[in-house]
């Protein structure tokens, strides 16, 4: 009986990957899509996150698919002690023919930045001055710094894969 019930379910499973098989299962996407999200964190020491972020695709007739033509992300977000980010990212491979194009404009102003010195390793570090438990306590942020970062990118390379 158990031979009968495995020869069955192998019998089955053939069957049903032979009928996928014939059938056209090819998807293309053609025009616009977009997929969006909000952003929301939390951090001990900027608070509450909140923002949104959303990414624009344009694939065309739908020939390069799942490769799009371009793409287009957006996002921004704030922590409600004051650090925020405004970034657009755009990506395209049939902008120029033959070329990949990647442009990026962010705004990010962080006041809480990882800073603990100059020169490596070597730089003065003291884990007494943010452990609150410590006489030494300075405060959680002593070796953070505000960084207010505007930056504008362009990068334009050759695309072998571009057919």
């Amino acid at each position: 009986m158990k031979k009968v019930i495995i020869l069955l379910i192998i019998s089955n499973f053939l069957a049903v990957t032979a009928i996928y098989a014939q059938s056209d299962t090819t998807f293309r996407k053609t025009g616009f899509s977009f997929g969006a999200l909000p952003a929301i964190a939390y951090d001990n020491d900027l608070g509450f996150e909140y923002g949104v972020l959303t990414n624009l695709y344009w694939y065309g007739d739908g020939s390069t698919y799942p490769r799009y033509n371009h793409s287009l992300y957006l996002e921004a977000s704030r922590y409600v002690a004051g650090t925020y980010l405004l970034r657009s990212y755009f990506d395209s491979h049939t902008l120029i023919p033959g070329v990949r194009t990647t442009a990026d404009i962010t705004w990010f102003n962080d006041l809480t930045c990882d800073f603990t010195g100059f020169n490596g390793a070597e730089s003065f570090y003291r884990k007494a001055f943010t452990d609150e438990d410590n006489d030494q306590y300075k405060s959680t942020i002593f070796y953070k710094h505000k960084r207010d970062m505007r930056r504008i990118l362009l990068n334009i390379r050759s695309n072998s894969d571009s057919k």
